[in-house]
């Protein structure tokens, strides 16, 4: 099997379980580059795919790359989360990110945010995240 994330993702609504690795997944809220991906194999009597990562990739969770953002980027919380376009849930708990793979964009903290659009109360600050292409 190829590397198709619309394939991937379209097998796990129909009840595929993924791995990454050891890990088990939800494919859409995982950020790695397709470069990572060494192997994908489908099997359709237990209804799994698993992906075998390409060398050293270092997976964190969610939890994990807000402590990250916390401590490396002053971010207190998140307001609004933007990954590669897409608006998701700022409490990232769904998330696994590769760390080389995975490039932060902007932060925009809560009070510049409040001076550019102040009909808006802001909790926290805006994040932007992408992952790394070709």
């Amino acid at each position: 099997m190829t590397f198709n994330p619309k394939k991937i993702h379209r097998l796990e609504e129909n009840g595929y379980q993924i791995k990454l690795d050891s890990l088990n997944i939800i494919f859409k809220n995982l950020l790695i580059n397709s470069e990572k991906i060494g192997s994908l194999t489908k099997n359709n009597t237990d209804k799994t795919i698993q992906i075998k990562s390409k060398g050293e990739v270092k997976i964190i969770d969610g939890s994990m790359m807000l402590n990250l953002l916390k401590e490396n980027y002053n971010v207190s919380e998140i307001d609004i989360l933007i990954i590669d376009g897409v608006l998701s849930d700022s409490k990232m708990s769904n998330y696994f990110f590769d760390l080389e793979s995975t490039k932060i964009l902007v932060i925009s903290k809560t009070k510049n945010l409040q001076e550019i659009f102040p009909h808006r109360n802001w909790k926290g600050d805006l994040v932007l995240l992408n992952t790394k292409s070709k």
